[in-house]
């Protein structure tokens, strides 16, 4: 599910792999993925364009646009973008502020920058291996996947990166490097 607060537009994904925005009263638009056995895992609106971003099962990405064809209005998709490799499994994805990229956290712990006007991977990438290398020994192990990203408000340098096992990780990508590093491990629940 994904809102787009000034457009006030709410977007709804299927396990069919169709996509239904909704507005005001009698403002409804419907998209399908060309290949409807993989569910729609993740939305994300791009503000006040009236363009959507997906994420599919299979590990694709999706541009929609609502755009007005022979006076109707249709939401239609544009470009589609995958990352190959189980490594590279999409877990967890945050819109700049700035609106020019998708920060999307994977499973192997990296983060890819995908290019939201030309909807390719940006060559930057940051590398779980690096953000292990700038935290200090005692929070150093295998993280596990990305969960979680974040901008910090007013600094868009800045990004909190959450993994799998409890590492929380505020990293700056103007100087790469962890400014703070936190770790809560559960050893043990009793009931």
């Amino acid at each position: 599910m994904a809102w787009d607060p000034t457009l006030r537009l709410m977007a709804i994904g299927t396990s069919s792999g169709a996509i239904k925005v909704f507005g005001r009263p009698g403002v409804e638009f419907y998209g399908q993925h060309q290949n409807n056995e993989y569910a729609v895992t993740k939305l994300v609106f791009l503000p006040n364009q009236g363009r959507i971003v997906s994420l599919c099962a299979d590990n694709s990405l999706h541009l929609w646009e609502i755009n007005e064809k022979d006076g109707v209005t249709v939401m239609e998709e544009v470009k589609a973008q995958s990352l190959e490799g189980k490594l590279k499994k999409i877990s967890a994805i945050c819109l700049e502020s700035s609106g020019e990229h998708l920060l999307l956290g994977t499973e192997g712990g990296n983060i890819y920058l995908l290019n939201l006007k030309t909807f390719e991977m940006s060559e930057t990438i940051i590398y779980v291996d690096v953000v292990m290398q700038n935290i200090p020994e005692d929070y150093k192990k295998i993280p596990g996947a990305v969960e979680a990203i974040a901008e910090q408000p007013g600094d868009p340098d800045k990004i909190l990166i959450g993994y799998n096992r409890g590492l929380m990780v505020l990293w700056n990508r103007k100087k790469p490097g962890a400014d703070q590093v936190c770790s809560e491990i559960i050893l043990a629940l009793n009931a």
